[in-house]
């Protein structure tokens, strides 16, 4: 059926097939005329132009067509926006290196002449900005997240490895004394890896990611993507400026106090960062922490090894090492297990040497007036119920709580079944009212 024979209803539908709102609206409009051009083509000009005039429109069915080609542009335009913002999104800048904002786009006129158009609302939402950050790596798959760079106080790089939705809850996840962020907080078991936010998963920054948080996981000096620096030594002072440069950049990132959660050594740190820079976190927890309210370091021995002013020596980790946090049987499984020592060798071949542990000295409950979390496994040999009390009680802030994981030792955020309480308790307190 050629077009002058088909229905006006027929020939509206045809012309707005993929433009369902201008069909609604011709719908609404009964006078929307027929081009004489189109149903008489030997109609004159001046005809036309009266025809246009009687109908009270000035709207043709070429001009619809034209219309519905616009709009047909207008949708490629704006899915070819959404894929540069996720190129953008990746850590890629595509977008704002064509039209010097990755939310605008240009719309040529009937005339020749050229507009600046604005994309949707609902597009520009999704444009995230340019991150005043480094990115050395965006992720490369669901699992992969993102490696990040800081620097310290002297300039020195830190890798800070972030995962989850990019408007996600910001946290800060610490690691301990031997191993790194990667094996400790982003542990990713088999092959193809399992779902790490399922039952059988290992990876706590998927499950945080699933519960829609934005996990950044800053490695120590010397420890995973962060080398060594000049002198070849961590000590807590440094990482607690470390970490003062990582929430600074969070903070110019828009992820301004976030709560920090400082496994085992870690917690040292955490605490540290809790006394000296309050205002920048929301909430601490010091889980399995190795405070212990009886000891205090001692300061380097003049003339003897392990002086700052030294080399620090140059010791392997072993499989063995990475598996002796296990001390309950059957807590987790094989696999997982040869999966957190290949990826703790991987990342952290030379042991890191810490030194200047006569900093943790500062770490006084007292001067801790965040709200805080104590939490750890009843089975921790680590450390005792009876320190952690001391802990507990020892907090100043008014704020606080303390939960123990049954039949768990040391690292309970790996185990499958445990894990899910853990973060359950950890998340309880974090999005308590204040």
């Amino acid at each position: 059926m050629v077009w002058e024979e088909r229905s006006r209803e027929e020939q509206t539908k045809c012309l707005c097939t993929a433009t369902p709102n201008y069909y609604r609206w011709a719908q609404e409009c009964p006078s929307l005329p027929t081009s004489p051009s189109r149903a008489d083509p030997s109609a004159s000009a001046e005809q036309r132009r009266s025809a246009r005039k009687t109908t009270g429109a000035d709207v043709t069915l070429r001009e619809c067509s034209l219309l519905q080609s616009g709009v047909r542009m207008r949708v490629a335009a704006a899915a070819l926006i959404v894929l540069l913002c996720a190129h953008d999104a990746a850590g890629f800048s595509l977008a704002q290196s064509l039209h010097g904002s990755p939310a605008q786009h240009s719309v040529q006129r009937r005339d020749g002449t050229e507009r600046l158009a604005r994309a949707p609302a609902r597009v520009r939402q999704r444009v995230p900005r340019l991150l005043p950050l480094k990115v050395i790596a965006s992720s490369r798959s669901a699992t992969e997240p993102e490696a990040l760079e800081a620097r310290g106080a002297d300039g020195h790089p830190i890798r800070v490895w972030r995962k989850g939705p990019a408007n996600g809850k910001p946290i800060v996840l610490l690691h301990g004394r031997t191993w790194s962020a990667r094996p400790v907080w982003d542990l990713q078991v088999g092959s193809p890896p399992r779902d790490g936010a399922s039952e059988l998963g290992a990876s706590m920054m998927d499950l945080l990611a699933a519960q829609g948080y934005q996990s950044w996981a800053p490695d120590f000096r010397g420890l995973g993507g962060t080398a060594r620096d000049a002198r070849g030594w961590t000590t807590p002072d440094t990482c607690l400026a470390d970490m003062k440069a990582v929430l600074d950049l969070m903070a110019v990132d828009g992820k301004k106090k976030p709560p920090i959660i400082g496994w085992s050594q870690g917690a040292m740190v955490a605490q540290m960062v809790a006394q000296k820079y309050p205002d920048l976190i929301s909430h601490a927890v010091l889980y399995a922490s190795i405070f212990d309210p009886n000891l205090k370091y001692p300061p380097p021995a003049k003339g003897a090894p392990g002086l700052l002013d030294e080399a620090p020596p140059h010791i392997k980790n072993t499989m063995e090492g990475a598996m002796e946090d296990w001390t309950v049987p059957g807590i987790i499984d094989d696999e997982a297990a040869q999966a957190f020592g290949t990826e703790a060798l991987k990342w952290d071949a030379r042991k890191v040497s810490w030194n200047g542990l006569d900093q943790f000295n500062v770490c006084d409950p007292a001067k801790v007036t965040v709200p805080t979390l104590v939490i750890h496994g009843e089975k921790d040999w680590y450390t005792s119920m009876d320190k952690q009390a001391a802990l507990f009680m020892g907090i100043a802030s008014g704020n606080k709580a303390w939960r123990i994981i049954p039949g768990c030792d040391h690292p309970v955020h790996l185990y499958p079944k445990q894990r899910q309480q853990w973060l359950r308790s950890c998340l309880d307190f974090i999005q308590a009212p204040l």
